[in-house]
This record gives C-alpha cells, sequence and structure tokens, in this order.
C-alpha cells in the first residue's frame, strides 16, 4: 500500500496527497462531532481524469452516480439511506441551479464525519457559501501527463486493480485523534487565522488525519502541512475573488 500511495504522490504531486488525506480522514475516529465532513470537489476540463483520480484514491466501496442521470429526490433519498462510505457525484458539465446548490450544501450541513460526498464534472460552481464547504482539487492544472508518468499510470491501475489495498487494520485511538487535532488547530490557526471559517475546519480535518496516520503517507510533515497551507490559500483566494465579484454586482 506504501509503495501505491508513492506512486499516487509522484503521478499527481501534491493533488495525490490531498486526496489521500482527505481519504485518511474518513477514518478518523468521530469525537463527538470535532470534525468537520467537507465535500470533495474535483473540477477539471473533459478527458482531465477526474473519474481515474476517484478510482485510484478511493478503491474501497463507493457509490458512484452520473449528475445527468440523477434526480435531486434520488439525491437526497441516497444520502439518507446509501450505506457506502462515499457517494460520487459525477460528470457535473454544467452550473448547477439553485436546487442542486442547496442539496448538495446540506449534504455538508447534515451527513455524519464518518459518510462524505465526492463531486467532480468541468462545471465550476462559483458560490461562496458552496465552495466554502469543500475541499476544491483543481485537476486541469495536471495534465498532460509524460511519458514516464504514463508508464507509471499502466503500474498503479495494475496495482490498483490486482493488489489489495485496503486491509490496512488499525485500531481507532481517540486519544491520539486528539492529540492530532490540537497539533493541526494550532498550525492552522497560526497560519490562517484570516482564513473563512469553514475553510479552516475543512483542512484542519486533512491535516488532522495527516498526523493521526502519518507513517502511511510518503511526505514529511513539513511537506504536508505546507501542501495543505496552500490549497487552503489557494481556496480562500478563490472566495475573495467571488466575493470581490458578487459586491460589484450589487453595486
Amino acid at each position: 500500500m506504501k509503495q501505491y500511495y508513492e506512486y499516487l504522490s509522484q503521478f499527481y504531486g501534491d493533488k495525490g496527497m490531498l486526496g489521500l488525506f482527505y481519504l485518511a480522514s474518513t477514518k478518523l475516529p468521530k469525537l463527538d462531532n470535532y470534525f468537520s465532513a467537507p465535500i470533495l470537489y474535483i473540477y477539471g476540463e473533459q478527458a482531465t481524469g477526474k473519474t481515474e483520480f476517484v478510482n485510484f484514491i478511493f478503491r474501497e466501496s463507493f457509490a458512484r452516480k452520473s449528475f445527468k442521470h440523477t434526480s435531486t429526490p434520488t439525491f437526497r433519498a441516497l444520502l439518507k439511506t446509501n450505506t457506502d462510505l462515499i457517494m460520487h457525484l459525477d460528470d457535473i458539465d454544467s452550473e448547477l441551479d439553485l436546487e442542486w446548490k442547496e442539496n448538495i450544501k446540506s449534504s455538508y450541513d447534515r451527513v455524519q464525519s464518518e459518510r462524505r460526498l465526492i463531486i467532480s464534472g468541468r462545471g465550476l460552481t462559483k458560490d461562496v457559501a458552496f465552495i466554502s464547504r469543500t475541499i476544491f482539487i483543481d485537476l486541469s492544472r495536471v495534465f498532460p501527463f509524460t511519458e514516464e508518468q504514463e508508464c507509471m499510470f499502466k503500474a498503479m491501475s495494475f496495482i490498483r486493480d490486482k493488489a489489495s489495498l485496503w486491509t490496512y487494520e488499525y485500531k481507532k485511538d481517540e486519544a491520539r485523534a486528539i492529540r492530532s487535532l490540537l497539533k493541526a488547530d494550532k498550525i492552522i490557526e497560526s497560519r490562517c487565522e484570516n482564513a473563512e471559517h469553514r475553510l479552516k475546519e475543512n483542512y484542519k480535518t486533512l491535516l488532522t488525519a495527516y498526523f493521526y496516520f502519518e507513517d502511511l503517507f510518503p511526505v514529511s510533515e513539513s511537506k504536508a502541512v505546507d501542501i495543505v497551507l496552500r490549497n487552503l490559500e489557494l481556496q480562500e483566494l478563490m472566495l475573495y475573488e467571488d466575493k470581490k465579484e458578487d459586491d460589484q454586482e450589487e453595486e
């Protein structure tokens, strides 16, 4: 499994690590809902590998639904009854209408920390309340791949399809989770004090997951902190730009 993660890190770079931190966050002890359950929003143009990204990182049981073939009543019912750890709503290729936005946002507010939602597509939704509930990964800046990366892609595909990647056994340790959370909180509050509250909580969850499972990841602590903080700052910039556009429209 560690070798697979190393390949994935080399292949997707920081984006892959963010995805793995997100996966690890679904395994954290609940701790009376001290952790947020952010939506993972994977954005990219057509043929940028959004679906494969999810396949590589979230190989364990998850339910994929096509946005084009899912109604909002069906989506709401799935959030309530779906037994899979993660649900992936794929192929969002147009601007979401208000009803869809509110339903997806409600998944952040209602779903317990062990249940997660992934959305992906090229229909970027510019909505401050929407974006602030997500971990945003832009895959359009990753591709195209080099010849070496294409060979690595084939190797990763073989390992994903043939190896038993998800048999890692661990004991849930609440004391370790609390220590990890406090460490993550201290770092983010000291470095990103003025960032939007939801964003800070979302990224604290990722950094907590890294500290809790750090022996599994092929990156050092300083590198993991750098990846999380840089992405938080980029997403904060997205929010700032959206807020600025909204203010100009109101004027």
